[in-house]
C-alpha cells in the first residue's frame, strides 16, 4: 500500500487474527490502516504480492537428506502460497525423493533449482505451487 506515512500503522494478516482494543480488527487475507486520528480503513490484501518481503528476508535453510514435499512445504510457509498436486502420484514421489544441497536464496528461487534435480515439475500459478509429473 503506497502513502503510508509515520503517523499511520499499516497492519496485514497472513494468518490468524489481529485485534487493537475493539478499535480495529483483520483476519487472514485483510490488512487495515489506522491513523494517528483514528481513522480506520479496511481492505484485502493483495495475495502473495504483500508478502513478498518475508521471502527476502528468509534465512538459508538446509535441505541435505530432507524430502521433496518439506522442501516444499518450506516454500509454501515463507511465500504463502499452498501447495496442489496434480495427481496421486506426484505427491508420493515428493514425500519420498530427497533433495541435496543448501539453499542461501529466496524461497521461490530456490523451488526452481531443486525442483530441477527431481523427476517433479513446480510451477506458481498466483497464490498456488502446482507440482505435476508431467
Amino acid at each position: 500500500m503506497t502513502g503510508i506515512g509515520v503517523n499511520e500503522l499499516l497492519v496485514s494478516v497472513r494468518e490468524g487474527v489481529v485485534s487493537i482494543d475493539g478499535i480495529a480488527r483483520a483476519v487472514r487475507g485483510q490488512k487495515f490502516v489506522l491513523s494517528a486520528a483514528g481513522v480506520l480503513s479496511t481492505s484485502d490484501t493483495n495475495g502473495v504480492d504483500d508478502w513478498e518481503w518475508i521471502e527476502k528476508s528468509t534465512p538459508a535453510i538446509d535441505l541435505n537428506g530432507r524430502l521433496v514435499h518439506e522442501a516444499l512445504e518450506w516454500v509454501s510457509r515463507e511465500s504463502g502460497r499452498s501447495i496442489q498436486y496434480r495427481s496421486a502420484e506426484a505427491e508420493a514421489l515428493a514425500r519420498t525423493a530427497t533433495l541435496h544441497g543448501n539453499f542461501d536464496i529466496e524461497p521461490s528461487r530456490a523451488l526452481e533449482i531443486f525442483m530441477m534435480t527431481v523427476d517433479l515439475k513446480a510451477r506458481q500459478e498466483g497464490d498456488v505451487i502446482v507440482v505435476s509429473k508431467d
